[in-house]
């Protein structure tokens, strides 16, 4: 059929449903799993990643700083992982990047933000941040998808530049 796509059927008695059934529900539940997602990530980059990213633009002096997203796939595995982010090179050597990922696999959506900041002199990378949810259910995944964009971005003290040596965990 095309325009379907068709997710790995699970294991019978996992869900508590005979494949039968399971595989009657995936091509319907699949292609509306994979919209709702991706529509979630769009939402979120333009959203609130695209405010961060209006502001770090509006505070960079030298790089401008990036907004993209991302799709991988996970090595031996069928899971995909969809991301968005935005990245900064600020003028006092530190790079920090806000992200948020949402891993897609045949039983649950794992959804994680993060914020990473990485000193050039020292090629060193520190998650300063992290949260992250499990689920099952489609309409929970693309709340904790909108809810965590809102969340990591928020944290705009990463903007600023750190006088002296600072660490950028004493931010």
């Amino acid at each position: 059929m095309a325009g379907v796509v068709k997710l790995p059927a699970p294991v019978t008695g996992i869900t508590g449903r005979s494949r039968k059934t399971w595989k009657a529900l995936s091509v319907t539940a699949s292609a509306e799993s994979v919209r709702s997602i991706l529509r979630a990530v769009v939402d979120a980059r333009n959203g609130a990643f695209y405010k961060l990213w209006l502001e770090a633009t509006k505070r960079r002096t030298s790089t401008l700083p990036s907004i993209g997203y991302g799709l991988i796939g996970v090595a031996d595995s069928s899971d995909v992982i969809v991301s968005v982010g935005v990245s900064l090179h600020r003028d006092d050597e530190v790079q920090v990047h806000w992200g948020l990922g949402v891993r897609c696999s045949a039983f649950a959506f794992d959804v994680s933000a993060q914020i990473e900041v990485e000193r050039s002199d020292r090629g060193e990378v520190e998650e300063v941040f992290q949260e992250g949810h499990s689920t099952a259910e489609l309409s929970e995944a693309a709340h904790l998808i909108g809810r965590l964009a809102e969340v990591v971005t928020a944290q705009r003290e990463w903007l600023i530049d750190s006088p002296g040596n600072r660490e950028p965990t004493d931010l």
